[in-house]
């Protein structure tokens, strides 16, 4: 097997070493070239771009709604609406539902403290000291007044586009 190995491998270069021979191959590559069916045409750069100038960009955005101040009719000069302007407290992040009153604490020539106990689901369980003019709930609660026995609460509740209404609500002390 080794001597067929030996005879064979020189044949076998023998066969490659024929490079004159292959003018018909550098003729068919000259025809091909010279014969494409497709001329490629030189790329022309890109002229300069004209130069936009957004001049509506103190406009409006026509994808917010068109804010229209009307006039307050004369039967609702004295209507209720919340504080817009207002930072809202920590607790009015709580329904008025989840809040109870728990006691209170007088101070000498003070007013009361209550002290609610709010229920909720989040970080915002635990007992805290309100008093009087404080904000409470999810409607605007603002504390009116502070019993030893409940909490007075107005709150400004919508009524719809616009509309908004006055409601008393009362936290009563829980006996525990």
């Amino acid at each position: 097997m080794k001597k067929l190995l030996i005879v064979c491998t020189p044949l076998l270069f023998a066969g490659c070493m024929n490079l004159n021979d292959n003018a018909d191959l550098q003729k068919k590559i000259e025809d091909t070239v010279n014969n494409a069916p497709i001329k490629i045409e030189k790329i022309v750069p890109p002229e300069d771009p004209i130069e936009f100038v957004y001049s509506a960009a103190g406009n409006r955005s026509p994808f917010q709604a068109e804010k229209v101040l009307l006039p307050i009719p004369k039967d609702r000069e004295n209507a209720v609406f919340p504080i817009a302007d207002r930072t809202p407290e920590p607790l009015e992040e709580v329904r008025i539902e989840n809040i109870s009153m728990v006691g209170t604490l007088g101070f000498e020539g003070g007013d009361l403290v209550a002290l609610i106990r709010v229920s909720a689901s989040d970080d915002s369980n635990g007992v805290y000291p309100v008093k009087v003019g404080e904000y409470l709930g999810l409607n605007h609660g603002k504390i009116i007044s502070i019993n030893p026995s409940h909490i007075s609460i107005n709150e400004i509740v919508s009524q719809g586009k616009s509309s908004w209404q006055a409601r008393p609500r009362t936290i009563q002390l829980i006996n525990q």
